[in-house]
């Protein structure tokens, strides 16, 4: 079972994917930031039909959706991760019309099963988010703590000439966090 997940780590897709590796540039891994993070696969699902029955199906991998919540939404990640444009040399930022910059992000989380614990660590290449909603509750009698969610959709990448569309990489059993924390930075061009 999953216990946990910390180390949301991102980074602007600069060039690749079109049969090539992806480059990434400025990347940032966080600490202290990442509350949740919800993963979606979207599938083609498609079927075929011949003399009333279904002959052939098809869930092949069409689309990924992810939401992170987020403890704290910064001006760095507002300008990097949504492509929020500074005023001025001041803490104002301002939201425009543009699309948000295609990032590559992953994140580190626990496993731990029958006693054993592993590190994961999950990095879709290619994807860009917004924040959908944003709002705040004033404080009653207790603190009603508040946090901020990003989502976006991904695509698709073709790491090599003639190879197959990859929607993300999944690192398994990793025996410590600072392994999948390397493999983290190494995906987002991070030099240590």
């Amino acid at each position: 079972m999953k216990v946990g997940v910390k180390r949301f780590t991102y980074a602007k897709y600069k060039s690749g994917g079109d049969g090539s590796a992806v480059v990434y540039e400025n990347g940032v891994m966080t600490t202290d930031k990442t509350v949740r993070v919800d993963y979606t696969v979207e599938r083609d699902d498609g079927s075929f039909s011949a003399d009333d029955h279904i002959i052939d199906r098809d869930n092949a991998v069409i689309g990924v959706t992810a939401t992170v919540e987020l403890a704290t939404l910064t001006k760095e990640m507002a300008a990097a991760i949504l492509g929020w444009e500074q005023v001025s040399n001041t803490n104002e930022y301002n939201e425009t019309e543009d699309e948000s910059p295609y990032i590559g992000m992953g994140w580190a989380f626990l496993v731990k099963e029958d006693g054993v614990k592993a590190y994961r660590g999950v990095w879709i290449y290619k994807i860009q988010m917004g924040l959908e909603s944003d709002g705040a509750t004033t404080r009653g009698e207790r603190i009603e703590y508040q946090t901020e969610n990003i989502t976006g959709g991904g695509m698709g990448v073709q790491l090599a000439s003639g190879g197959k569309i990859v929607f993300r990489a999944v690192m398994f059993e990793c025996a410590s966090l600072s392994a999948v924390e390397t493999w983290l930075k190494g995906k987002a061009g991070i030099q240590s």
